[in-house]
């Protein structure tokens, strides 16, 4: 799909307008990150994952093992029935970073996709046009990798046997504006952009992945009710979090 033809289904599904709060519904799990199928929510901690019905209800809730590998988990993203999350060992370095996998029906653990020593933590996962994303963080100062910084996070596209395919960095301008962290939640918006969330801002970046060189187009800042952390699109529906009050917020895109 070439560039003018998603600018048109942009403005066609979005275009310009603002976010409005439909709906907030109190979640103790909502530390990092929310995901959404349409029927239930997903609030995710860093080793806890609480599903709940549409009325707020909490209808089931996993935790591994004390023993278990997963210590950070950051974000969600629902395929299949299955409710895929980035993991990573942060703030440990080096980063060891990993896909793990729940059923959403029994919220049993099915799988672990293990990426091992990697260059940056895992922080959120998304399958978008038959490829899988998968946003690796860096950071400035403090939890920095030794040589890296803000500006060193990129999203990486891999096939569905987790193939890399391609690498794609930040704009200076979006950078300045997380740094000393990095981008916590990502989720491919209804009119095919990227919409991406900071650490603890209240607001989202509209961004463009280029068909050509490994430069993304930052296009719009976005206020939204929110505390950055992991994201999830439904529709005209985006689902973010609150960890200061521990809730999940529902907004909806309104056009001016």
């Amino acid at each position: 799909m070439g560039w003018l033809t998603v600018a048109i289904l942009s403005l066609l599904l979005l275009g310009d307008g603002s976010f409005s709060t439909v709906k907030t519904y109190p979640a103790p799990e909502a530390k990092q990150a929310v995901a959404a199928d349409g029927q239930y929510f997903y609030a995710i901690d860093d080793a806890m994952v609480a599903k709940y019905d549409m009325q707020g209800q909490q209808v089931a809730k996993w935790q591994p093992e004390a023993s278990s590998h997963i210590k950070h988990l950051n974000s969600g993203f629902i395929k299949g029935g299955k409710l895929y999350m980035a993991h990573s060992n942060y703030p440990v370095v080096p980063r060891v970073s990993s896909i793990e996998v729940l059923d959403t029906k029994t919220m049993k653990h099915l799988q672990t996709h293990n990426f091992g020593l990697y260059d940056g933590a895992a922080s959120w996962v998304l399958w978008h046009r038959g490829n899988w994303w998968v946003l690796f963080a860096h950071y400035t100062g403090q939890n920095a990798e030794v040589g890296r910084t803000s500006a060193d996070t990129r999203l990486e596209r891999f096939d569905e046997m987790w193939n890399k395919l391609g690498s794609y960095y930040f704009p200076n301008d979006l950078v300045k504006k997380f740094q000393p962290k990095s981008l916590s939640g990502g989720a491919f918006g209804p009119d095919g952009y990227l919409y991406c969330t900071g650490h603890d801002e209240a607001e989202v970046y509209r961004l463009q992945v280029p068909e050509t060189g490994d430069t993304m187009v930052h296009l719009a800042t976005i206020p939204v009710v929110c505390e950055g952390q992991g994201i999830a699109w439904q529709g005209k529906r985006l689902y973010t979090i609150k960890r200061s009050t521990r809730e999940v917020v529902v907004s909806e895109w309104t056009g001016k």
